[in-house]
């Protein structure tokens, strides 16, 4: 029974490396190639769409898991039929504790660095049932005399509507917002306004509602502290204090009233910055923060080492190490094979009791 269970692990664990690395590494990296239009260094641009994907996406779960999975149980079910030596149910059993241990490492390393294990957070699902934008409202908590408390921003900077936006997933983090009302636009024409709304300056969030939400944003202990090795390294004062973002207030197809603030912190350690998205519920006597996420992104630095990259390269060095392996269990079974053979001949054949000379 233990055979038949390490039997099955082993060799799905096998086709599902395989598929993972070879196929994948083979389709995206040599046949479609490197995107050069990709704003992350590392990851080819529908990747990283993929990746970066500000909604529920199952595209990412297909590519990375199931599809590898499906595969690696048709290669079980396949092989099994066969009679191989055992030694190749220890290959496979070293591959799978292989993989098993870097997705673990990585995921790992990933959720240490990037704030998530395999695929940056989607949007809150209370955003996907928007259907009108109240106020829409551009937040710094610095001005030309130093850090002071979140005001409104008079100076506007984003583009609500720009739908180039779309195809820069990795920096534009504030814009996913936008970017998962947009999408519901044919079914809530009320979101068409949302620019109008974020144009109009009498349109912002007033400044005791904004006092009020700042004092609870601080008060969950969400904002990152920086890395205190590196906040006074040489003349250079990283920023990690510094907040500045979005705060929009919307209504849901539940007919409830909801805050989302956006909010991109300062500079925590070399080139790696904090994103930090809250949400408020419209109560009777204010706005209750009911959801928060946090997740990091680096400039010049290392964007795009991602699980979605660093596992499918894993695989494919460890499945040219299977090839490897299994090459020479080959090799060495047939050079036993004819050893033994030639053995065989060369021993005399023994003749019966009995048996005429």
């Amino acid at each position: 029974m233990v055979k038949k269970i390490i039997t099955f692990f082993s060799f799905t664990a096998t086709g599902f490396t395989i598929t993972l690395g070879l196929l994948y590494f083979i389709i995206v990296w040599i046949i479609i190639g490197i995107d050069k239009n990709s704003e992350t260094f590392f990851l080819p641009s529908f990747i990283e769409r993929i990746t970066m994907h500000y909604s529920d996406c199952i595209s990412w779960g297909g590519l990375f898991f199931f599809l590898p999975l499906l595969l690696g149980l048709i290669f079980y079910f396949w092989i099994r039929r066969k009679i191989i030596h055992n030694a190749y149910l220890v290959l496979c059993f070293i591959i799978f504790i292989t993989q098993i241990t870097s997705i673990t490492v990585t995921a790992i390393w990933s959720y240490n660095y990037w704030g998530y294990c395999f695929k940056r957070p989607t949007v809150f699902k209370e955003i996907n049932q928007a259907v009108e934008v109240f106020s829409c409202s551009e937040v710094s908590n610095q001005d030309s005399t130093g850090y002071v408390p979140l005001f409104v921003v008079p100076e506007l900077t984003f583009r609500v509507d720009a739908p180039e936006s779309r195809t820069n997933l990795y920096y534009d983090r504030h814009e996913r917002t936008f970017m998962a009302m947009q999408d519901n636009l044919s079914r809530y024409p009320l979101l068409y306004n949302l620019p109008n709304v974020y144009n109009d300056k009498s349109k912002k969030i007033t400044r005791a509602v904004l006092g009020d939400i700042e004092m609870k944003i601080h008060a969950a202990h969400l904002i990152d502290s920086g890395d205190k090795n590196v906040i006074n390294h040489g003349d250079r004062i990283y920023m990690n204090w510094r907040l500045s973002g979005m705060v929009t207030e919307f209504r849901t197809t539940r007919d409830s009233e909801f805050l989302i603030v956006t909010l991109q912190g300062g500079q925590v350690a070399n080139d790696h910055y904090p994103f930090y998205e809250f949400l408020f519920l419209k109560e009777v006597n204010g706005y209750k923060l009911i959801k928060r996420q946090k997740f990091y992104v680096d400039f010049a630095g290392i964007e795009g080492k991602e699980f979605s990259l660093l596992i499918p390269v894993y695989s494919f060095v460890i499945s040219i190490g299977g090839i490897i392996g299994a090459i020479l269990i080959a090799v060495t079974l047939k050079i036993l094979r004819y050893s033994k053979r030639k053995r065989l001949e060369k021993e005399p054949i023994s003749t019966l009791p009995g048996d005429a000379p």
